[in-house]
């Protein structure tokens, strides 16, 4: 019945959108069977001159003849129209594509139509390039990755859904691969590929520049064979915007990260939702590392869950002067071996500064509960400067506020507590722990008291 669904949902998509720009063909070329008897290879059709190009009918290509894409564009000015048709081929090697964008061409738009069965990727756009777009497309069972993207500039993939995306060999597969890439825009995206046995990351960027991403529906993903899952990966790119996105009911019979940043600077998160996702070890909303300058804001954390490991909302190694401010992180569960951490800063390592510099401000963290530990806000950090004002935790009955300043602690059959502070030395006015059981509490340098209930 899922699958049915998921089927009617593409069909509905592509039909929907492939019919939005009206085709004009009495000053456009068709493209048919006929087309794929001439270029580099028997089955190659080549598109070597500026214009409109469209399909006439469904293609479906049993077998390519030699290693190279089913459809190549080689000049700048070329607009692809599928026509609301299927481009279809079984490639005869794997990491072969059913359409390039050759190096160094500009002004190319591919639109209206699926991609579908294909032994290869979908969509290669090669170095180069520039001013590229991809629109009201559906890709669906290709190998690979669905779009791959190296040193394009101006890069636009707008209402595109993908699904059904097998991997190549056992080093994963991917949504959308973008590398060295600068001024990116992606909206209106879907992607989901139901059960996987290998690594999926939906949507990957390794160093690139410039960029604004909104309203992505990562959803229904499913990784078995202990494998990890990533919503959105992030690896030293800088000025990227995210709105909007959804990543929502992903399970990983291994790790699951809803956002993974690695060495990014100025990258805004803002009004994201990660959803009843869950994995079997490390489950993960946000995780960023070795970071400068950016921000998660307005956002939705909510009934995420692992089965033999730790559940955390956001996770933070050696970020700095960042900002976490709105958030609302809620019932993150963690039943039978680890702990729940509303917000976690920094490592157990004492020879690293974890964690400067970062304004928490405003966020609202409940119900998150581990079995053996329950914490609203977690720092292990070593360093100094963190600034926190007007966060309330209601994490396993403990409650605690920065800014205003109150906190809880409450032994209760484990330990927890909505609050560990390793390191006493952030920037704090005064902490109040009220509630039963308090023994001995000794912080250098804060300002405690007792209140009873």
């Amino acid at each position: 019945m899922a699958k049915k669904k998921l089927f009617a949902s593409v069909f509905i998509f592509y039909r929907l959108f492939s019919t939005e720009i009206p085709l004009n063909v009495g000053i456009a070329t068709p493209i048919s069977e006929s087309n794929f008897g001439d270029g580099i290879s028997s089955h190659t059709c080549v598109l070597s001159k500026a214009g409109v190009y469209y399909l006439s009918k469904a293609l479906i290509i049993s077998e390519t003849l030699d290693d190279e894409p089913l459809i190549r564009i080689t000049s700048s000015g070329v607009t692809l129209d599928l026509n609301g048709n299927v481009l279809s081929a079984k490639m005869k090697k794997s990491g072969n594509c059913l359409i390039e964008i050759a190096e160094g061409v500009s002004w190319v738009t591919v639109r209206n139509g699926m991609l579908y069965n294909s032994t290869g990727e979908g969509i290669k756009i090669l170095s180069d390039t520039s001013n590229v777009f991809l629109k009201n497309l559906c890709i669906r069972k290709v190998v690979g990755s669905a779009v791959y993207a190296t040193k394009c500039s101006s890069l636009k993939i707008k209402a595109i859904m993908m699904c059904n995306i097998l991997p190549s060999d056992k080093s994963g597969c991917v949504g959308i691969s973008m590398q060295d890439c600068s001024n990116i825009l992606v909206s209106d995206v879907q992607i989901s590929s139901e059960t996987l046995t290998t690594d999926f990351t939906a949507l990957k960027l390794v160093s690139c520049l410039v960029g604004n991403c909104d309203t992505i529906r990562i959803v229904s993903n499913e990784m078995q064979a202990k494998t990890s899952f990533y919503g959105v990966y992030l690896e030293y790119c800088k000025s990227i915007q995210f709105s909007q996105a959804e990543i929502i009911s992903n399970f990983s019979e291994k790790d699951f990260y809803g956002f993974y940043l690695n060495g990014c600077e100025g990258v805004v998160l803002d009004k994201i939702k990660i959803q009843d996702c869950g994995a079997i070890y490390t489950c993960i909303g946000c995780k960023t590392i070795d970071g400068r300058f950016n921000s998660l804001t307005n956002s939705f954390l909510q009934g995420n869950y692992t089965i033999l490991d730790s559940v955390y909302g956001v996770f933070c190694n050696n970020e700095k002067y960042s900002l976490l401010e709105r958030n609302n992180i809620l019932l993150n569960i963690s039943p039978n071996v680890g702990s729940a951490y509303g917000i976690k800063l920094g490592l157990d390592n004492d020879e690293k500064t974890w964690g400067a510099d970062i304004v928490v401000n405003e966020n609202y963290i409940s119900g998150n509960t581990g079995f053996a530990h329950s914490y609203g806000y977690y720092d292990s950090s070593t360093s100094i400067g963190k600034i926190f004002t007007n966060n309330i935790s209601k994490s396993h009955g403990s409650v605690f506020e920065f800014g205003s300043t109150r906190v809880s602690k409450k032994d209760h059959m484990n330990y927890w507590a909505s609050i560990l502070l390793t390191n006493p030395t952030q920037i704090l006015r005064e902490i109040t722990f009220d509630g039963m059981d308090i023994l001995s509490i000794e912080k250098k340098g804060i300002n405690l008291s007792v209140v009873d209930n």
